[in-house]
């Protein structure tokens, strides 16, 4: 009875769509399959999972997949024998790449001056990225 309800539920709200991904409290993966009792999730680890859709109904559920924005931050580690010339070359080159790119908000762009840290410099990238398909 509670997988009934449960799917009524999934199926009037429609939280996720077959190639979502999704992260709830007892899995995370990609949507393969929704039927009336249960949501097979495929998880990175490349496990099928089958969720009852009682489960699901009284689980919090993120869909990763509607996401309006990702934001991306990563740093590149640089030995302290890298010359300024290059440090700057590449700073610019990946500030250009990112400013050419429409996917990316370009008010979202932040290349930080390189962080001394014990033995190299470190410099940080943040950016907004819109997600595949979706071009404002």
């Amino acid at each position: 009875m509670a997988n009934l309800f449960g799917g009524i539920i999934i199926i009037t709200e429609k939280p996720f769509t077959i190639g979502d991904w999704i992260l709830t409290p007892s899995v995370e993966g990609t949507v393969e399959d929704i039927s009336f009792r249960s949501t097979k999730i495929r998880t990175f680890a490349q496990a099928l999972v089958t969720v009852p859709k009682a489960t699901l109904a009284n689980e919090s559920i993120t869909n990763w997949s509607k996401m309006g924005k990702r934001q991306i931050t990563f740093s590149l580690r640089l030995t302290y024998d890298t010359s300024r010339e290059k440090v700057e070359s590449v700073v610019s080159q990946i500030e250009l790449s990112l400013r050419e790119n429409k996917n990316i908000h370009q008010d979202t762009i932040f290349v930080l001056i390189p962080i001394k840290k014990m033995d190299s410099m470190f410099f940080c990238i943040s950016l907004r990225k819109q997600p595949i398909g979706e071009i404002i």
